[in-house]
């Protein structure tokens, strides 16, 4: 393994690569490329997550956003649909190193009750964590927190504390079940 101190660049033989991957899954910035029997990385600081409270939202930038992260056309909202959520929701932006990476919509259902509208990461920051700390930190904003969601992120909410309170037969479409589910924040000792 060679070392150019003073570079941002490592030389790192295919050997290493599963622990490369792995320091990218702890949320180092990686991109790889090959080169030769090599893999080059170019490794920067631990990407930065903040939740910001979107104030202003803009519709037309949100509408835009879906088409990036929902491909299934039963998960897209018209601009109409982003207009009345963007009114009546609170809006957080999942931002990454300053750049937006997803956000989360809550509605208000009163008693510290919210609401998960929507819950969204871009493709480029799924799998790195970014999503978990998000719930983690929204968890923390409210008592109890419930949503519908699809089967391809309901073991990414259970992990994260919720439970299944019951399933939705054909929910988003004809034979795309919805799952409610709901967390509840244990009282202080």
């Amino acid at each position: 393994m060679t070392w150019r101190f003073g570079s941002d660049l490592f030389v790192i033989p295919n050997l290493f690569r599963d622990l490369v991957f792995w320091l990218m899954n702890l949320g180092l910035k990686a991109p790889p490329c090959r080169r030769g029997s090599l893999l080059w990385i170019r490794f920067l600081s631990p990407m930065k997550v903040t939740l910001r409270e979107d104030t202003h939202p803009d519709p037309d930038f949100y509408y835009q956003q879906q088409f990036e992260i929902y491909h299934e056309p039963y998960l897209i909202w018209d601009r109409e649909t982003w207009e009345a959520v963007l009114t009546t929701c609170d809006v957080y932006r999942i931002e990454i190193d300053g750049r937006y990476g997803g956000d989360v919509m809550l509605e208000d259902r009163g008693k510290g009750i919210k609401y998960i509208v929507d819950f969204s990461v871009l493709p480029d920051y799924q799998g790195k964590g970014i999503g978990r700390s998000a719930v983690e930190h929204i968890k923390k904003m409210t008592r109890q927190l419930t949503a519908v969601t699809r089967k391809e992120t309901l073991h990414f909410f259970l992990k994260s504390g919720f439970v299944l309170r019951k399933t939705m037969k054909n929910y988003y479409d004809r034979g795309v079940d919805g799952f409610y589910i709901a967390f509840e924040r244990k009282p202080e000792k």
